[in-house]
C-alpha cells in the first residue's frame, strides 16, 4: 500500500488588512499583518499512477476542480512535470467563506505534501511562486506564524515574535464569498500607521496596542451583507474583549482576550447560542 501524507493546515487572522488599489490585472493590491492560529483542517495524500482524485469531509458545495486543494496539485504536477498522480482528502474544521483562510492552507498543504512525497523537486522559494498561482493567501500558509504580506498576497514577509495571544472565534450563520465583498469594496485607502502599530504591539508584547490598533478595510462591506457581525462585535466586547474584528473578507470575527480563561469562557458563551466559536491562539512559523 502507498504511504499515506498527513498534515494538519491553520486558519488565519489579519490583524489589519488595507486594500490600497485596484492593480490592473484585476487583483486588489494590500497591506496585511496575518497570523496562523490552532484551528486546523486535515489533509491526507496518497500517490497514485495518474490523475488527481479529491474528497472533502464534510462536502463542500462547489465542484471538485474549483477547490484549490486540486488546483495546487494540478500545478505541482504542471510544473514538476512528474509522472504520477494524488488521491487526496480534506477534513474540514475551517468553516468556508469565513475569511480565515481554509482554502488557501489547504491548497498549501497539498504542495507541502507532494514535495515530500517526491523527494522535494521545488524550493521553498518556487514552492511559493506557484502558490500565488493557485490563490493570494497560499504563500502566507506556506510559512505560517505571524507576517507582514503585501501585492496581492505573494509578498511574504515573516516576522519573529513569539507572543501568545487568546482569541474567541465566531462564525455567524451566513459565510461570505471573498470575490463579492471586493467587488463591492470602492473605499481605498493608504497603507496606515495601524501596521507600523501592530508590529510595535507584537514586539513589545502589548495586547491593549494591538487590540486598539487592529483595522480591516473590508469590514464595512461584510457588515453590509451580514449585520449579525455587529451584534457579535458587542457580545466579543461584553464578554471582555479587548478589540474585535472580522478576519479577512469575512464572515468570521475575532476578539483580542487578555487571556486564556476569558477567551475560553467567551467561546462557550457564544457555543451555548448555536455559533460556531472556538477559542483560539497564535501558532508559531511552519520552518
Amino acid at each position: 500500500m502507498s504511504e499515506t501524507f498527513r498534515i494538519l493546515t491553520p486558519a488565519k487572522v489579519n490583524f489589519c488588512l488595507f486594500v490600497l488599489f485596484k492593480r490592473p490585472d484585476g487583483y486588489h493590491e494590500i497591506e496585511t499583518v496575518v497570523q496562523t492560529i490552532n484551528i486546523y483542517d486535515e489533509v491526507s495524500l496518497i500517490l497514485i499512477e495518474k490523475g488527481i482524485e479529491l474528497t472533502v469531509e464534510p462536502p463542500l458545495d462547489i465542484s471538485m476542480e474549483e477547490n484549490l486543494a486540486y488546483q495546487a496539485a494540478k500545478c505541482f504536477f504542471e510544473a514538476t512535470a512528474l509522472e504520477g498522480g494524488a488521491l487526496i482528502h480534506l477534513y474540514k474544521h475551517i468553516p468556508p467563506g469565513s475569511g480565515l483562510g481554509g482554502g488557501s492552507s489547504d491548497a498549501a498543504a497539498v504542495l507541502l505534501l507532494l514535495n515530500q512525497a517526491f523527494n522535494y523537486p521545488l524550493t521553498n522559494k518556487e514552492l511559493a511562486n506557484l502558490g500565488g498561482l493557485v490563490g493570494s493567501d497560499v504563500p502566507f500558509f506556506l510559512v505560517q506564524g505571524t507576517a507582514l504580506v503585501k501585492g496581492r498576497g505573494e509578498k511574504v514577509y515573516p516576522l519573529p515574535f513569539n507572543i501568545a495571544i487568546h482569541m474567541t472565534v465566531v462564525m455567524p450563520t451566513k459565510s461570505l464569498s471573498t470575490a463579492l465583498v471586493y467587488q463591492n469594496f470602492t473605499a481605498f485607502s493608504p497603507a496606515s500607521k495601524n501596521t507600523w502599530e501592530i508590529m510595535k504591539s507584537l514586539n513589545e508584547r502589548n495586547l491593549e496596542l494591538l487590540s486598539s490598533s487592529i483595522r480591516n478595510d473590508l469590514e464595512s462591506v461584510a457588515i453590509n451583507f451580514v449585520p449579525e457581525i455587529v451584534t457579535i462585535k458587542n457580545l466579543l466586547k461584553q464578554a471582555g474583549a479587548l478589540g474585535s474584528l472580522v478576519s479577512g473578507s469575512g464572515s468570521a470575527v475575532f476578539g483580542i482576550f487578555p487571556d486564556a480563561k476569558q477567551a475560553e469562557k467567551a467561546s462557550r458563551f457564544f457555543q451555548s447560542m448555536g455559533y460556531w466559536a472556538h477559542h483560539a491562539w497564535s501558532t508559531p512559523p511552519l520552518r
